[in-house]
């Protein structure tokens, strides 16, 4: 139950996102009254709303990428770590 409200709630931000940028693309050559247009509001709101998406899921892109990085450099460093060590390396210590 919790899977299907969790995807029908993905599915119904998605429309909003799909529709706010076809009312943005639809109304921007409408008969404007001036400076209370509530077109205007709405067009000026809805491409706040889309500008502040965009800029979530860049920063989070880059913490994935920056993050995903950090793993494969401390895999890297731990394997670098490993060959090192004297013991298997097989050094023999002479007096």
């Amino acid at each position: 139950m919790k899977k299907q409200l969790k995807l029908i709630v993905c599915l119904m931000l998605c429309a909003s996102i799909l529709l706010s940028a076809c009312l943005i693309e639809h109304n921007t050559e409408h008969n404007c009254i001036g400076e209370n247009c509530q077109i205007c509001r709405d067009i000026a709101l809805k491409r706040e709303l889309l500008k502040s998406i965009f800029l979530c899921l860049l920063c989070d892109s880059i913490f994935i990428c920056v993050s995903h990085n950090t793993v494969i450099m401390s895999l890297f460093a731990d394997t670098e770590k490993r060959k090192l060590n004297l013991v298997a390396n097989k050094v023999k210590l002479t007096a």
